[in-house]
């Protein structure tokens, strides 16, 4: 019983604390100067060599890459996590990276998926391929992109 008192008198001092202090909103948040908090923006696409944005012949396509730019950001280090999906709602590959946002609030990274040569196009993988981009655990964006015949 005194245990059970413990732990309940716990959840509730966690509760009061809890309500006492904001939610800080979504990771990296920053405030502009004299008003509210601006939340950071977290923009993907996905490019072929050329910087082309699809749909794609599969039998042309030597990589793709996909960029990550985060802005509004507080200066920091931040994990961005890109889940690729293939036409079949499967996980396909997971790539992580860091984010280093800058004075001003801006971080970039990008990772490169090979097509020529992979289970991709040996296997004909076509139709929309979706991308998720999640900083420190939070879905801040999403792309995709057609291969086609």
């Amino acid at each position: 019983m005194r245990r059970a008192f413990l732990i309940a008198t716990l959840i509730l001092a966690g509760c009061q604390q809890r309500s006492a202090n904001p939610s800080p909103g979504p990771p990296g948040n920053a405030t502009s100067p004299g008003g509210p908090s601006i939340p950071p923006k977290l923009s993907l696409t996905i490019v072929d060599p050329s910087g082309a944005t699809g749909p794609f012949p599969i039998d042309d396509l030597e990589y793709l890459t996909l960029q990550a730019t985060y802005s509004n950001a507080q200066p920091g280090t931040y994990a961005l996590r890109l889940d690729v999906v293939d036409p079949r709602g499967a996980l396909f590959a997971q790539f992580l990276a860091t984010l280093q946002a800058t004075q001003s609030g801006d971080a970039s990274a990008s990772s490169v998926i090979r097509v020529r040569g992979t289970p991709i196009a040996i296997l004909h993988q076509v139709g929309t391929w979706q991308v998720a981009a999640n900083v420190d655990g939070a879905p801040l964006a999403s792309a995709s992109v057609d291969l086609t015949e």
